[in-house]
């Protein structure tokens, strides 16, 4: 707080007002400020280290139940591409750090490619053979994607990427997908 009160009453005016002596110190005051981050770019940085590690640590990025205010970023509320305001913690490089941890795949992305890869393995120590039974957990996964693909609803990457591994979805035979 003393601190605080002591900058302010340095810089508190315009410095062509005052004398030699005062407005060296002032122009010494705002060169050392330059380079110290204020509370919200740090709370920034240190909020965008936490997401990274998480990234790190988890192999997707935090939801909006893991980190709130990282949502609006996700959402573009906010947006990462400038101009950035006068007042504002974004910048070139947080925002650039922003959008990495963007470009990492959803929490729903990652457990869909792991249940993938999942799959994979079960076809491959079992002959080819897919689940069958209720019993065990990708069965039901699986039955959900094949009813998306019979329905449009898949996407066309995760259709490709399941198409690529035999027997999952039926080859088209040239019939529309049914409604």
């Amino acid at each position: 707080v003393r601190l605080r009160a002591w900058i302010s009453n340095n810089v508190y005016r315009d410095p062509s007002l005052k004398s030699p002596r005062l407005r060296a110190r002032h122009e010494a005051v705002l060169s050392l400020l330059a380079g110290v981050p204020s509370f919200s770019e740090k709370d920034l940085d240190d909020r965008i280290g936490l997401a990274e590690q998480f990234v790190r640590d988890h192999g997707h990025r935090p939801s909006g139940r893991d980190m709130p205010w990282f949502k609006d970023y996700v959402h573009g509320t906010y947006a990462l591409d400038g101009p950035y305001g006068v007042q504002s913690p974004l910048n070139d490089v947080r925002a650039a750090r922003l959008k990495a941890i963007i470009a990492s795949p959803s929490l729903i992305d990652f457990r869909w490619s792991g249940n993938l890869e999942e799959l994979k393995a079960y076809a491959a120590s079992r002959g080819g053979s897919l689940p069958t039974s209720w019993d065990d957990h990708l069965f039901p996964w699986l039955t959900i994607q094949r009813r998306a693909y019979r329905q449009g609803k898949l996407s066309a990457d995760r259709t490709n990427r399941l198409l690529a591994v035999p027997g999952i979805l039926p080859v088209s035979s040239g019939l529309p997908i049914a409604a």
